[in-house]
């Protein structure tokens, strides 16, 4: 005698929702960067760094300190570079009290 399982719909929903689910957090792992990809970096997020003004990021910009990288119509920098304004400024600074 075979036996059959009626499953009811709120069964079959969460059954469903779960392997959907599984679907989903697999894809986004496959879409999360990997080691050696660049973080970029929004002007705010540059200003708030360093405790600036966005008028003093565009100064950087314009003295050619920053790179700065057109998406769409944000604009972005390499987070590498960014931080290594500050090591090129420190190292200024210490060559100028010498």
């Amino acid at each position: 005698m075979v036996q059959i399982e009626i499953a009811s719909s709120e069964m079959l929903i969460k059954q469903l929702a779960n392997s959907v689910s599984k679907v989903i957090d697999d894809k986004i792992k496959q879409l999360q960067p990997t080691e050696g990809i660049e973080k970029y970096i929004t002007r705010k997020e540059v200003a708030s760094m360093y405790g600036i003004s966005l008028v003093t990021v565009h100064s950087w910009i314009n003295a050619k300190l920053l790179n700065p990288y057109k998406v769409g119509q944000k604009t972005l920098f390499l987070l590498s570079e960014v931080k290594a304004i500050a090591v090129s400024q420190r190292k200024q600074k210490e060559v100028a009290n010498v």
